[in-house]
């Protein structure tokens, strides 16, 4: 794989990722002495290569990562040592008010350190540990994903493993750009082949529990550099099947079906057992089913499936020697095989018989909560084929009331346009009356042709709620706005927004999807990135005609930044107000400007969040006089720790814009606060002990 992959273990660059000593050398110093501290005698500190490290940096640097792992704004130390009796181990280490104290530490015993990184991997905004240790040339590596938690027993902190894999080659980032990591690891199998598997964290869906499932949505995006090492080795050994076997499950993967029956026709017309005629017929199969030439996939997976005799059983012997992955995986391509013909009971039955076989692969499981919905779809979409153009608008204003005649929900809301692009409407479906939860989220659009002017021809895209670990859109958005517009080479592109929780609380909670036309669908060019997304009560608008620049609205319910824990903030308040700007950039938007709309009860939150951390400076920006900070700690006004939830008097809704606000709970109640606005921006003005309200 040329500087990208080395044999050990590498990741794409990732700037969360790298290593960041403090940049005050007196700091640096400091770090260096606390893990000095650490070590105990005859110790060392191990290199390794780092996540994140500078590009062609091949490793030979001080394993120490300085990172915030639990998200309390102080940083830990994650450590790879030596020690001359035990070997080789890795600790994390915590600053208390002791000083710097251990809370985790594991041997790995003779197996050196390969890598040392920290990533969000989870998407929660907290990063994870990646420790990977070498076991051996032949053997690989042993891959462990750690998570930062509390103790159940006494509540102190701790870190529990997420995930243990073998890996030969490792390589962590968002390859499909859409803000969510991945991690691809390479397992050698014969010679130079390896079986590569791109990963990515999923919370629990279905009957499956949280943890790293297959990235299939990732694929496209990260199997052209597979393609390309079997490409490299081919031209050494053009002979080895084995190699042409494998470049065709990556060009399928990469969405190159075409070029995979190539492959597949030249790999076998070589000599070897190796690959079986039943892996040739597996990737030939969904080659096929990929070009939709169904049919033809039928017969190719018939050739697999046949040979299950196993009677329900799993077991390799029963199954007549033809692995039971192997025969899940034929059964989940004849699955998709019958839904591309709309043979849904013959699908149902093959997703079925695939799950049997492998329970604890996702794919078939989702595709049968997919199937649910798909006669529904199949109603619908014939409903809307059938309307001629003068139709169209008495349909569509009908379309919900045909829909609760048929035993369905379904909402609509037509996509706005400034002339020019095809009429696009988004529909929410739920195959049953309405609970509270949608299926599947569709885009209909007529799309006009020279040979029928002002017909059109009906066009559309489901986004499956069952798969919304893939694309994003679960069974709680629902559609609020579509604004289309012309993108580069004059592509339609599509500003979709969905409300995240229109049937739960905090809603609206809007989340803004970039969609561009390609071939014959919408691809997704942007979702809303986790860590900067704030959209709580929210609301978008865009600054112009086109989707160059939008607002985002929201406060600060459950936002996660730890100052939405210092009181109490239900649901209906009180809450900081944000307002946030966002701006295209390439298929992207990134946020250029992040603003807390002055409030006093903003200006209490950052008070006392920074005087409850020693920052008496900047908690004294906050006040008008001087001498309130000396007042306020006198007079309890400080969590330690940070997170209490005080409950806070409001006296009208006015009060959370100007004051007054008066404590209620904690060691602070009783003392109301009054503000003052200067130059646009509120201060705390004065504190005065009053009677609280009976609760």
């Amino acid at each position: 794989m040329g500087a990208v992959l080395f044999f050990g273990g590498c990741s794409l660059p990732s700037p969360s990722a790298a290593i960041r000593p403090p940049e005050v050398a007196g700091q640096v110093d400091e770090t260096a002495k606390a893990v000095q501290d650490l070590l105990a005698p005859g110790q060392t500190v191990v290199e390794a290569r780092l996540l994140g490290a500078s590009d062609g940096d091949d490793g030979g640097q001080k394993a120490v990562v300085v990172e915030d792992l639990n998200g309390d704004g102080q940083q830990e130390l994650v450590v790879g040592y030596r020690d001359p009796e035990e070997g080789n181990g890795v600790f994390i280490a915590h600053r208390t008010p002791q000083g710097w104290q251990k809370v985790w530490q594991e041997i790995l015993g003779p197996p050196e350190l390969d890598i040392l990184g920290v990533e969000d991997l989870t998407g929660d905004g907290q990063p994870e540990v990646i420790i990977g240790g070498i076991i051996g040339a032949s053997a690989g590596n042993h891959l462990k994903v750690l998570s930062y938690a509390l103790s159940e027993k006494d509540g102190t902190p701790s870190y529990t493993t997420l995930w243990q894999a073998g890996y030969h080659l490792l390589e962590v980032g968002d390859f499909d750009q859409d803000d969510r990591q991945e991690i691809a690891l390479w397992v050698k199998d014969t010679g130079t082949a390896m079986a590569v598997e791109v990963y990515r964290w999923s919370p629990a869906e279905l009957h499956f529990p949280a943890g790293f499932y297959e990235a299939e949505d990732a694929y496209p995006a990260y199997f052209p550099r597979v393609i390309e090492y079997y490409r490299q080795h081919l031209q050494e050994m053009p002979d080895a099947a084995f190699l042409w076997y494998y470049l065709a499950s990556a060009q399928v993967k990469a969405g190159r079906p075409e070029e995979a029956l190539a492959s597949i026709e030249k790999g076998m017309g070589l000599k070897g057992d190796y690959p079986s005629a039943e892996q040739w017929d597996l990737v030939k199969g969904q080659a096929l089913v990929a070009l939709g030439r169904y049919e033809e996939a039928l017969t190719t997976f018939t050739r697999i499936t046949t040979k299950d005799k196993s009677g329900g059983s799993t077991s390799e012997s029963s199954s007549y020697g033809v692995a039971p992955f192997l025969l899940a995986q034929a059964y989940y391509g004849t699955g998709l095989a019958w839904e591309g013909l709309k043979e849904y009971d013959r699908a149902r039955g093959a997703y079925t018989r695939a799950v049997e076989l492998q329970s604890d692969w996702i794919p078939p499981a989702r595709a049968l909560q997919r199937l649910n919905a798909r006669p529904a779809v199949d109603k619908v979409t014939a409903y809307l084929a059938a309307l001629k153009p003068e139709e169209r608008e008495r349909g569509l204003k009908g379309i919900e009331q045909w829909a609760r005649e048929q035993g369905l929900y379904l909402a609509t809301v037509k996509a706005q346009s400034a002339g020019g692009l095809p009429e696009t409407w988004l529909v929410d479906l739920k195959a049953g009356p309405y609970d509270g939860t949608i299926d599947v989220h569709l885009i209909y659009w007529w799309e006009e042709g020279p040979s029928a002017p002002g017909n059109g021809r009906l066009k559309y895209q489901a986004f499956y709620s069952a798969e919304a670990q893939v694309h994003g859109l679960g069974p709680t958005h629902q559609a609020l706005s579509g604004r289309l517009a012309l993108g580069p080479e004059d592509s339609a592109e599509m500003a979709a927004v969905y409300d995240s929780a229109f049937s739960g609380s905090g809603s609206p909670r809007p989340e803004l999807y970039l969609l561009r036309r390609q071939d014959d669908g919408w691809r997704i060019l942007w979702r809303p990135p986790s860590r900067e997304w704030r959209n709580s009560h929210g609301s978008i608008t865009f600054t112009g005609a086109g989707l160059e620049e939008f607002i985002l609205q929201s406060d600060s319910w459950e936002a996660g930044d730890g100052k939405d824990q210092i009181f109490h903030e239900a649901n209906a308040g009180p809450h900081r107000q944000f307002r946030d700007v966002w701006r295209r950039q390439g298929g992207n938007y990134q946020r250029v400007a992040a603003e807390t709309v002055s409030t006093a009860y903003s200006a209490l939150v950052e008070f006392i969040y920074h005087l409850s951390l020693g920052q008496e400076e900047q908690a004294a920006q906050w006040a008008l006089a001087p001498g309130l900070t000396s007042q306020a700690k006198e007079w309890g006004l400080i969590q330690q720790p940070l997170g209490q939830r005080w409950l806070l008097e409001l006296p009208d809704p006015a009060a959370e814009l100007q004051g007054p606000l008066t404590i209620a709970s904690g060691p602070a109640a009783g003392i109301q606060v009054t503000f003052a606005n200067r130059e646009g921006k509120w201060l705390l003005k004065e504190l005065k002990k009053v009677r609280v309200t009976d609760r």
